[in-house]
Parts: C-alpha cells; structure tokens; sequence
C-alpha cells in the first residue's frame, strides 16, 4: 500500500480506474505517472528540459525500430514512475509506417494484484 495522495488529473473523458478528485490506491497513481509522462514532450516542464518522452520526436526525426522505443520506454518507466516497483508490466510498441513519419502505438498493460490486467495506451501520430 501506498502512503502517496495525489490529486487526479487523468482526463474524465476516457474510461478511469478512480473518478474522484484525489487518488491514493498504487495503480491508479501508477497510471497517472504514465499519463502524465508519455503525454509530456521534452521541455514541455517549465525549468526542466530533462523531463518529458522523446518518442514524438524518434518518430518524426528517425528510422526507429520497435525494440528501441520499447528499451526506451522501459528506460523511462524505470527511471520516472515511483509506483513502478509495485508492479509487473509490459511494454509493446507497435509502428504503422506512414507518408512523412511513422505513427506509434504505445501498450502498457499491467498485473494487478488481483491478476487482472489493466491497459494503458497512448498514440503518437
């Protein structure tokens, strides 16, 4: 069990572990961390160029394999999600070659607890 609060920031239009306005449970925290991180670019924070995915920009600028995205977002799971130590997951990335760059489609699907798996996925186009 966590000892962190946090206030739920996760957009209300899409299907939500928690709808109430502060979370505590470690997923529901660890799905945020993941939201908020893999929908932040690189110098979106304020005073912290360091903070933020790099995947928009692997796409845009480079000829990327899957295997490099999902050692990459591993790499930043590991390094920027607290609650990721409570958890087993895995990561798929699947690319969709497109006419100017390549489109992404992030996976993260998670174990839970109750070893029910839970989903998370993101797009980068």
């Amino acid at each position: 069990m966590s000892d962190l609060v946090d206030f739920n920031v996760r957009d209300n239009t899409k299907q939500a572990i928690s709808t109430t306005a502060v979370i505590s449970d470690t997923l529901s925290l660890f799905i945020q961390e993941l939201t908020i991180m893999f929908n932040t670019q690189k110098q979106d924070v304020f005073c912290d160029n360091k903070r933020g995915n790099e995947i928009e920009d692997a796409l845009w600028r480079t000829s990327i394999s899957t295997y490099s995205l999902k050692s990459l977002v591993n790499k930043m799971i590991q390094d920027g999600c607290l609650m990721n130590e409570y958890f087993t997951y895995t990561v798929d990335f699947d690319l969709i070659k497109g006419n100017l760059r390549d489109i992404g489609y992030l996976t993260i699907e998670i174990k839970t607890e109750d070893n029910t798996t839970e989903r998370v996925t993101f797009e980068y186009s």
